[in-house]
This record gives C-alpha cells, structure tokens and sequence, in this order.
C-alpha cells in the first residue's frame, strides 16, 4: 500500500500557511545527537545548544513551500555539534524536530557551523519547509 499523497499546490500552500502559523513567534533549539524518532520523543540525554527566536510573523509560504523570515544570530549554550532542530511555538508547545546541515545541504534548517562552542554565535541562514 502506498502512503503518497500529491496535493494541489492550493492545498500544500494552505497547509505552508498553517505550518507557519505555528511557528510565528515561536523559537527553534538546537541539539546534538541522538536524534528522537519524532516530534512526541521526550529529549534524555540531549544537550540544548542554542535557542534561536523566530518573527512573527515567521515568515512567507508560496507553492507551499515556507521560508522562514530572518533569524536573529543565537548565543551558544554549550560545546557541541547540532543534530537536530526542535521548534517550539509562542507558547512553548512543541510543533516538531526538523534536520539540520551546513549552508547549501538542502536540509530544512542550515546553520553557518554545526560545531558549536560555547558563548560563540551561531545563524541560521535558512530555514525552509516544502509541504507534501
């Protein structure tokens, strides 16, 4: 049984639009490694690494792809290199995990350097989410 699904572009542009409702000011937290399963995984013995805050609005969906508006540099928490990127609404509830990789990796969130060090600054130069 397959589980594709190929949605209009009206429709993956409303679900963009709900998506980005979500994550108006909201804020993305950058972890090392393990990765969880899914958003609803409770995070053990992952370390935060940087918090970042996002706009609100969070930014501009178009042919159902959502791109984040800038995304003020973050202040590193502590050493370590991102595995994943957790986001959080303006109330502090969870929406989900998203991958992360360096600038020109195609992952949802690139980030300047995924080494991180404490007390340094780190920037998300993008943050995009295509909608199935």
């Amino acid at each position: 049984m397959s589980d594709v699904i190929r949605f209009t572009t009206a429709r993956r542009t409303s679900r963009g639009s709900q998506h980005a409702g979500w994550l108006d000011g909201g804020t993305l937290h950058a972890y090392d490694a393990p990765v969880p399963a899914n958003g609803d995984t409770a995070l053990t013995t992952q370390t935060l690494l940087a918090i970042y805050s996002l706009p609100s609005p969070a930014g501009t969906v178009t042919g159902g792809v959502f791109t984040a508006g800038a995304i003020a540099a973050a202040t590193n928490l502590a050493n370590g290199t991102v595995a994943f990127v957790r986001a959080y609404d303006s109330s502090d509830v969870e929406i989900g995990d998203y991958d992360v990789g360096t600038v020109g990796s195609g992952e949802a969130v690139e980030i300047d350097n995924l080494s991180f060090v404490a007390g340094s600054l780190s920037t998300i130069t993008s943050f995009t989410v295509t909608e199935g």
